[in-house]
């Protein structure tokens, strides 16, 4: 049976969900706050949408997504063209690769997978920059965002639930359901 264009361009739209809620989580981090205290903390969220769509709907979820958003992160950051792109991608490729045994576990394993890989991925940035500018950066400013970047991470994952539930379910499912 030949799909109709309605059918095509919500089954597209539905695919761009987690790409968009990540975009919209980012545009959240990058407002300004006049806070002198928030100039510091930018939590790394965009590294937590990408954990939790990875494993919550990694189909949609794809390299050329993680590349997009890690350009976006470092024209948006203020940090070297390809930083986050490089830390994206390997994170995709750890996440990728243990998918399937930390989706079948409770959340509390995967907020400490999300913390272990945080950790691994923000000090790969402190490291990227560090080489860059040629010498070591203070690690305080990566220890303040590794931590709160872990501790935003149950909200971004419940937000990210709502939205997969709300946006991402097909109805047919929703239906059987109930």
């Amino acid at each position: 049976m030949k799909e109709t264009f309605k059918e095509n361009l919500i089954a597209y739209i539905k695919a761009c969900v987690p790409f968009l809620s990540s975009v919209i989580w980012l545009l959240l981090m990058m407002m300004p706050l006049h806070v002198p205290l928030f100039q510091m903390i930018k939590p790394d969220v965009v590294l937590a949408c990408i954990y939790f769509w990875i494993l919550c709907f990694d189909h949609s979820m794809g390299v050329i997504s993680v590349v997009l958003l890690g350009l976006l992160c470092d024209m948006f950051g203020n940090v070297v063209l390809g930083t986050h792109m490089a830390v994206f991608i390997v994170v995709y490729v750890a996440t990728k690769g243990y998918a399937l045994w930390f989706n079948a576990k409770p959340f509390i394993v995967n907020w400490l997978g999300f913390a272990l890989i945080c950790v691994g991925a923000l000090m790969m940035k402190w490291a990227i920059l560090s080489i860059y500018h040629h010498r070591l950066l203070p690690i305080l400013y990566i220890a303040i965002n590794c931590v709160s970047t872990v501790l935003l991470y149950p909200l971004i994952a419940k937000v990210n639930l709502w939205v997969y539930n709300r946006y991402l379910l097909d109805d047919e499912a929703i239906h059987e359901q109930g």
